[in-house]
């Protein structure tokens, strides 16, 4: 997305970009329909909204509903159960591989990367992510806004 939005298209800065993720995670439901929203409203306003979500939601809609349909009907044969075993841990890496290319532009400054160790110690403890989110947001606006 990043490589695409800020890059390719140069529709936001990578400021933007990351203001849209942080917004994007804190606010609850999928994240591809949040990014949909904030670039279908920032390139076309309400239509653009429309047409972003139009353009995102069906054919993923479609494609999930036709894998579901045949997954149902052969989950348990063992070619597909291997293949669930193979495709979990490349989701892993992906994620990963997201937390490694944010880490160096979302941790700016020695006080982010406390922050950020915090969270992810009270996410360890069970703390509900709404809680952390709502935390760092009003810490942010506390300490971290401009002069």
């Amino acid at each position: 997305m990043e490589a695409e939005f800020v890059q390719h298209r140069e529709w936001m800065s990578q400021s933007d970009f990351l203001d849209m993720l942080s917004a994007g995670y804190a606010l609850p439901g999928p994240l591809a329909t949040k990014v949909a929203i904030w670039v279908g409203w920032e390139q076309g306003g309400v239509l653009g909204v429309v047409a972003s979500l139009a353009g995102m939601v069906l054919p993923s809609a479609l494609m999930v509903g036709l894998v579901l349909a045949a997954f149902t009907n052969f989950k348990d044969h063992p070619r597909v159960v291997g293949m669930m075993r193979a495709v979990h841990p490349v989701v892993l890496a992906l994620l990963v591989f997201m937390l490694v290319q944010l880490t160096p532009r979302s941790l700016t400054s020695w006080h982010a990367g406390v922050l950020g160790a915090a969270a992810l110690v009270l996410l360890l403890l069970k703390v509900h992510p709404l809680w952390l989110l709502l935390g760092a947001a009003g810490l942010g606006a506390l300490v971290y806004a401009p002069s």
